[in-house]
């Protein structure tokens, strides 16, 4: 019934089936996947619990148990389920895959490689086997080995989102953009609002000189107030790829700054008033009514956006995606406090990347600190190696003074990304050089300032530095350009007071310091930073 469409009927006749006889864990799991397919997270979690209730040697219910754990506590947590199920059935293919996808995303590569070579073994030639083979070979930068791997799967990966990102990426990397652009072109066409494969194939068709179509493709990313240097910076060389430097200019300008407005919906482009047919004809339906929660938001129209997102998360109570879509109404409409509950009830059923990103922002909006550094913390517990993570915890390690857990961090966050992310170069130039390591931060801030000299960040970073190294003098035009590009930081203005000081020039160092000051959240931070030190 579920296979022909009529998931409904399907779910109503297990549930029949699982309350005449609540001891039948087959039905339990039957249920629980297919509450899966439909959103039905809180649903899915507790028919994975039943599952392994009615029947704890079963090694279907545990690995049921394995990935509803996954989803809603993170993958440490899920490992000793998908261990348990392999106990009692040491050959079972599909969940050696899904074990060795989380043992690597939680960085255990070794022990990835060792499960992939058990579900290999199981299944000689398995695509998804020889997919995981080729991530782990382009994590480790063999991007031949993983091209070679990767072919091997043929049709069998057909389609897989992974696999055509993973196809995508070592095309870019061998330098065949053309080529690359096929794979990404397909991603894009089949989740619109993957902002990831969207920056690659914007990139991939700048390079084989498709600089119109590059544009086009990046430019619902670069019209988000949220929009990154990166994704600026294509959408400017696309522009001028064109001949447009007149529009190109601000785009390189913004580029250049720190200033980053408040995630918001992702504009589609697709027709609202199709959408809200669609909406109005399938109400209560995820896919139907959640665009149009989308254009809602994105045309300026918060009330209706919200009262639509309400229906939404009160027509799918145990959808965790209802109920981000209800945070972020009540975010775009400025209610941060009811935002952050919203996200908390998503989080309880699936605690994502993105999940945990709204909640923690929302609650530190709200002046939840304390909430906010719990989930930041629970969730690294869970993702030791998660990218976004790593990167806000050395922000706010940063921020509050902590240089030394700061530069742990962010060493760890640079093995992951590599040495030319200018963001994490400029953040460990500032924790060196509030640790007094000088040479390390102006080695670190050179090279940030080397990828990046209109970079806002960058500037500064090299100026402190300096600073940290007492070359005053040679500090003093970096922390003026900085100012200049980034007029609003308050951080920037704070550097930009105390080297002024330095150098003597009292008015311009209080009159930055006013400036930094001026920024409440900012003023908090180094109020705290000052209790910390004693003075």
């Amino acid at each position: 019934m579920a296979a022909g469409g009529d998931v409904k009927a399907a779910l109503a006749a297990l549930e029949t089936r699982v309350a005449q006889a609540p001891g039948d864990a087959m039905a339990w799991v039957a249920l629980g996947r297919i509450r899966l397919g439909a959103g039905d997270m809180v649903g899915a979690i507790n028919a994975g619990a039943a599952a392994v209730r009615a029947d704890a040697a079963s090694p279907d219910a545990l690995r049921l148990r394995a990935e509803t754990v996954r989803t809603q506590y993170g993958l440490v947590a899920a490992l000793p389920w998908f261990e348990s199920a392999l106990a009692r059935d040491p050959y079972a293919h599909d969940t050696l895959i899904d074990y060795a996808a989380t043992l690597g995303d939680a960085g255990r590569a070794r022990d990835m490689l060792a499960a992939v070579r058990r579900a290999m073994a199981v299944r000689p030639g398995s695509p998804q086997g020889l997919y995981l083979q080729a991530v782990l070979a382009a994590r480790a930068g063999d991007t031949a080995t993983a091209r070679s791997v990767l072919d091997k799967a043929g049709r069998g990966l057909a389609g897989l989102p992974g696999a055509l990102l993973l196809s995508g990426s070592i095309g870019l990397a061998a330098g065949e953009a053309a080529q690359a652009a096929i794979p990404l072109r397909e991603l894009v066409a089949r989740q619109p609002t993957n902002i990831t494969a969207r920056k690659l194939l914007a990139l991939a068709l700048l390079q084989s000189d498709s600089a119109r179509e590059a544009f086009d493709t990046i430019l619902p990313v670069a019209a988000r107030g949220d929009a990154d240097s990166y994704t600026l910076l294509l959408a400017a060389r696309a522009l001028e790829r064109i001949g447009d430097r007149v529009n190109a200019a601000p785009l390189f300008d913004r580029a250049a700054t720190l200033a980053r407005g408040r995630s918001t919906a992702f504009a589609t482009g697709e027709n609202p008033a199709t959408l809200a047919n669609d909406a109005a004809a399938a109400p209560g339906h995820l896919a139907a009514t959640l665009p149009y929660v989308r254009a809602l938001a994105a045309t300026g129209d918060t009330a209706a956006a919200l009262a639509a997102a309400r229906g939404l998360a009160d027509a799918n109570p145990g959808s965790p995606t209802a109920q981000l879509v209800l945070g972020d109404a009540l975010a775009g409409a400025g209610q941060t406090a009811a935002a952050a509950t919203a996200y908390a009830r998503a989080a309880s059923s699936r605690f994502d990347e993105a999940t945990m990103l709204r909640l923690v922002d929302a609650r530190d909006r709200a002046g939840q600190r304390d909430a906010a550094g719990a989930t930041l913390s629970l969730f690294l517990a869970q993702n030791p190696g998660n990218v976004a993570a790593l990167r806000l915890l050395g922000g706010w390690q940063l921020a509050a003074g902590d240089s030394d857990a700061a530069i742990e961090t962010l060493e760890a966050l640079r093995e992951r990304v590599g040495d030319r992310d200018v963001a994490v170069l400029a953040m460990l130039a500032q924790a060196y050089a509030g640790a007094g390591r000088a040479d390390a931060a102006q080695g670190y801030a050179s090279a940030a300032y080397a990828l990046a000299p209109s970079n806002a960040m960058a500037v500064d970073a090299l100026g402190w530095a300096l600073y940290a190294d007492d070359n005053i003098g040679a500090a003093v035009p970096l922390a003026v350009k900085a100012v200049r590009l980034a007029p609003g930081d308050a951080a920037i203005r704070w550097h930009m007071a105390q080297i002024a000081a330095a150098a003597g020039n009292r008015p311009v160092a209080i009159a930055n310091a006013r400036a930094a000051l001026a920024d409440a959240r900012f003023a908090e931070r180094a109020a705290a930073r000052a209790l910390i030190a004693g003075r």
